[in-house]
């Protein structure tokens, strides 16, 4: 009964150590998901090779920026980091790649600004408190996740699909490439 109590206070009280190592196996699945949702928006075909590969270099990529390099800066790390692995991993034009990089991204900020105040306020709780309690912190990733996973799924379902114009000319292309590039660097600031 003893480690059943140890559990739950680690899981209620403030406990980043914690959180460090929920946050690896959540990486992973986070990768995965924003594998399946720029693979079905641009309809990427891979192999599992290139899949498996994908999810563990951006995780590795993920965990070590995290772990090593300050806040917001491993925001930038992180970015560039993903444009490459996706360039150099699908083979994919630069315009693909960057929105390969930022549409999964901009998912996943739109569905966390949606749902957190909701989950605040259920839970009446403080943002802070929602970032240091494992419990609360998985539940609200939790939530999260499985929306996420809902869009994936009607992504897949309804055949949604980003289709480029690729009869741009290159300049063209390269104001647009450049509004992204500027565009990513505006809002992580």
């Amino acid at each position: 009964m003893e480690i059943l109590n140890n559990i739950w206070v680690a899981l209620t009280t403030p406990n980043q150590e914690l959180i460090n190592i929920i946050r690896i196996p959540l990486i992973l699945f986070e990768n995965y998901l924003c594998f399946y949702i720029f693979s079905s928006v641009f309809s990427i075909k891979s192999s599992t090779k290139q899949k498996l590969l994908y999810i563990f270099l951006a995780s590795l990529e993920g965990i070590l920026s995290e772990n090593f390099i300050p806040s917001p800066y491993n925001l930038f790390v992180n970015y560039i980091l993903y444009f490459i692995i996706v360039l150099t991993i699908f083979k994919q034009n630069i315009l693909k790649t960057i929105l390969s990089v930022v549409i999964p991204i901009a998912i996943f900020a739109f569905m966390d600004f949606l749902l957190l105040k909701p989950f605040l306020m259920i839970f009446n709780i403080t943002y802070e408190q929602s970032q240091i309690i494992p419990l609360y912190r998985l539940s609200l990733l939790a939530v999260v996740y499985m929306c996420i996973y809902l869009i994936c799924l009607i992504i897949k379902h309804r055949k949604i699909k980003l289709i480029l114009l690729d009869e741009f000319d290159t300049k063209n292309k390269i104001i647009i490439i450049l509004n992204f590039v500027f565009g990513i660097f505006a809002i992580a600031l």
